[in-house]
């Protein structure tokens, strides 16, 4: 299950799949994306979270560029609230010892 979202230039900007042999869902980013991009973005992204059910999610960024931070407040406010209750409380851990 894969999905793509393009910028207002038309070109991919991300894409998003979710991994079933790792129950993990991964994000690439590439290139810019205005604020209006990364909130149809993160909305995909909440939604094949919702549809597979999955908490674990891996964000490669390292081929995005710009300025995050004035989507920091919509992600706080708006786009965290919905995110699945079970994936909120996750942390990614050692396991305990035996």
């Amino acid at each position: 299950m894969q999905q793509e979202v393009k910028n207002v230039f038309g070109r991919t900007f991300y894409r998003i799949r979710y991994n079933a042999q790792s129950n993990m869902v991964e994000a690439e980013w590439h290139g810019a994306a205005t604020q209006q991009d990364l909130r149809k973005a993160v909305v995909a992204g909440l939604e094949l979270h919702e549809r597979t059910r999955c908490a674990f999610r891996l964000n490669y960024n390292t081929g995005s560029s710009g300025p995050w931070s004035d989507s920091v407040t919509w992600l706080e406010k708006e786009w965290l609230p919905r995110f699945p209750r079970r994936a909120r409380g996750n942390r990614l851990s050692k396991p305990s010892p035996k």
